[in-house]
């Protein structure tokens, strides 16, 4: 009992010196990173147009001339995500419309390999679709306007089977 009382004594007085400290002069000693450009991550919105690495630090946009090109590709590589979407479920409609007789009969073989061609353009789709989430979770504006927009031309170009339907998925973006 006398240790406890001890203890919140101390923490007490501890606290109290803390909070009477000057913190506005310390010298933090943030390392020195030999003039390397460090990523600048946020985890708040943000506008910033210098610094950005896009998914890896290997792709750091520095200018806002390298913004706009990767800004550019990233609308394309977004669109072209609804092109992937498409294709996997192509592959697994036929497969299901084989599978069950309707457009004539398959081998076993045939529907094997196939069923292993839906299942590796699935997992494609999954991860295109978790890289661009990824994307959108850099919280800069330019970036996430890039992934609406390339959503945007991807389903008008790639989104409508040949019935006029639209081929959605529960995909994360």
């Amino acid at each position: 009992m006398a240790v406890k009382a001890l203890q919140h004594t101390g923490m007490h007085i501890m606290d109290k010196e803390m909070s009477n400290m000057d913190m506005s002069n310390m010298d933090m000693d943030m390392p020195d990173h030999g003039g390397m450009k460090m990523c600048n991550m946020k985890m708040i919105l943000n506008a910033d147009t210098e610094n950005i690495c896009i998914l890896t630090d290997k792709w750091m946009v520095e200018t806002k001339f390298q913004l706009v090109l990767s800004l550019l590709v990233l609308v394309v590589a977004t669109a072209f995500y609804e092109f992937v979407k498409r294709w996997s479920t192509s592959i697994e409609q036929r497969y299901i419309s084989l599978n069950s007789g309707i457009a004539g009969v398959a081998t076993e073989n045939e529907l094997r390999q196939l069923k292993i061609k839906s299942c590796l353009a699935y997992g494609l789709s999954v991860f295109y679709s978790f890289m661009i989430m990824l994307l959108f979770m850099s919280f800069n504006w330019w970036i996430m306007g890039s992934v609406v927009l390339g959503a945007i031309i991807g389903k008008f170009f790639f989104s409508l089977n040949s019935n006029g339907k639209s081929v959605d998925s529960l995909a994360c973006h």
